[in-house]
Order: structure tokens, then C-alpha cells, then sequence
């Protein structure tokens, strides 16, 4: 998996829980001062923010992310992303579950 493709995934899957779950970024923030008993300037609202937003944080702040929220379970499913290699270019693994990602997103515009 290219790293920008990883970065996206968990950039998504974060804020698919956090949307899923209720959760804003000043919530998130009081979750995770809360469950964690975290002080100080990096744990506000917008440092958060930026840092989920960019995507780029690691698999511990991934993990406390998804505690604060009560998330229990985390299924990993990586089958529709793309998948490079240095020699060859970027190829989808299976297109049919890009195509319905796609359909699905398309809906979700259109009923807005």
C-alpha cells in the first residue's frame, strides 16, 4: 500500500467511527482528555483536528481515538484499496467494491 493510500484509509476510518459514533473534534478532544487523563496544549480541540485531518498520527493515538469512543471492535478490510508497486502501475484489487464505494458516495451527495 502506497503510504499516501494508508494515510487516507486511516484518516477515513477515524472519522467514519467519529460520524458514526456522534462524535465531533471537541467531543473527541474531552473523550480523550477524560479516558486518558491527558493535560496540556497538544490536547485541544484543534490540534485534533489538524492532526486527524491530516492523517498522518500513529497506531497509538489511532488506538486511544477508538477507546475514548467505546469502539470495541475493528474490522480491518483493506480489498478495495489500491495496492503499488515500484514496477508496475497502481491497479485496484477488486473493482466491483470500488464501483459500489463510488455509487454509495454518489447517493450520499444526491440525497444532500
Amino acid at each position: 500500500m502506497d503510504q499516501d493510500v494508508g494515510f487516507s484509509w486511516v484518516r477515513g476510518a477515524l472519522r467514519s467511527h467519529m460520524s458514526r459514533l456522534g462524535f465531533t473534534y471537541a467531543s473527541l478532544t474531552r473523550a480523550l482528555r477524560d479516558t486518558f487523563e491527558l493535560e496540556g496544549e497538544e490536547w485541544n480541540e484543534r490540534n485534533i483536528a489538524n492532526k486527524v485531518g491530516r492523517g498522518h498520527f500513529s497506531a497509538v493515538f489511532f488506538v486511544q481515538c477508538l477507546e475514548a469512543m467505546g469502539v470495541k471492535e475493528l474490522k480491518l478490510d483493506m480489498s478495495a484499496h489500491v495496492v503499488t508497486r515500484r514496477d508496475v502501475r497502481p491497479e485496484v484489487v477488486d473493482p466491483s467494491a470500488a464501483a459500489r464505494e463510488r455509487a454509495k458516495t454518489r447517493k450520499r451527495r444526491n440525497a444532500r
